[in-house]
């Protein structure tokens, strides 16, 4: 959501539809990668459970009550801002507001949130807040100058003489993304690319809300990227376990990021997946 929010501001786009576009894809990854995992489990479970334990699923520590009593929340909550996005209740800015609205009055109820914890969120979500912002502003600036300069003309020309065409344009742009995401963070290579790609994909004729599901895919899919993914590092970091190798990351990583490059070629052919519900 924050990649569609940055983008949406950088390309001068609704961020609502982009939330809205983002449905269908997202629905499509999930259904994705839940099979992925259950045909994992179902005909190679020592790649997804500890090997010596039982692998009968029935077997698991959460009870059918246990499961409902966390989904239904979450379900509830998504509804809530879904819903009112899709009536027109409410503005995606206030839908944003509802949706934390509904998250507090949820952890209030499962009684999970004290004074301590209260003050921990509100802290992180000013710097965060404030880290976007000027975020924004700088990439506001950034966009304006490139704009000056012409080198979004410049590089529109560039590409239409080099004959590269629509899908040409937009698998080296693709490309390019998966690159940065081995050494950068998702919100700097939005900042760096978007302004510079969003009008020459806009020349070419690509539906921006279109292009932007695509971005947000494809930078997410580059922070997966071997040799040098930021979020396997992280992953590797956070583990804190000398037995599991960053190979062993990247191996597990790797299904995950087919999937999502199966869906990201989807989108490139069939825009319907991004804007059918817009």
């Amino acid at each position: 959501s924050l990649l569609m929010i940055i983008y949406g501001v950088l390309a001068e786009v609704s961020i609502g539809k982009m939330f809205v576009a983002g449905v269908i894809p997202g629905l499509v990854i999930a259904v994705g990668f839940a099979v992925m995992i259950f045909c994992y489990a179902t005909f190679l479970p020592d790649k997804v459970m500890v090997p010596g334990h039982s692998h009968n699923i029935a077997e698991s520590h959460m009870t059918t009550g246990d499961i409902i009593g966390k989904l239904v929340p979450i379900a509830a909550l998504v509804m809530l801002i879904l819903g009112g996005l899709y009536s027109g209740i409410f503005t995606p800015t206030e839908a944003g507001g509802v949706g934390a609205f509904g998250a507090l009055v949820i952890a209030l109820v499962r009684r999970r949130l004290n004074v301590e914890k209260m003050w921990r969120v509100l802290k992180e979500t000013g710097h965060v807040s404030a880290s976007i912002l000027f975020l924004l502003i700088a990439a506001g600036l950034y966009s304006r100058m490139l704009s000056m300069a012409g080198v979004p003309n410049g590089i529109a020309d560039f590409v239409q003489g080099a004959g590269f065409g629509r899908y040409g344009f937009i698998f080296v742009y693709i490309a390019i993304l998966l690159f940065l995401g081995m050494i950068l963070d998702s919100s700097s290579i939005m900042l760096i690319m978007v302004p510079i790609c969003a009008p020459i994909a806009k020349q070419l004729g690509f539906d921006l809300i279109h292009f932007g599901i695509i971005t947000v895919v494809a930078v997410e899919m580059g922070l997966l990227s071997p040799p040098f993914g930021i979020s396997v590092f992280t992953v590797k970091a956070t583990l804190n376990d000398p037995r599991v190798g960053i190979e062993t990351v990247f191996a597990g990583a790797m299904p995950y990021f087919a999937i999502m490059g199966l869906v990201l070629i989807a989108l490139v052919f069939l825009p319907w997946m991004s804007v059918a519900l817009i």
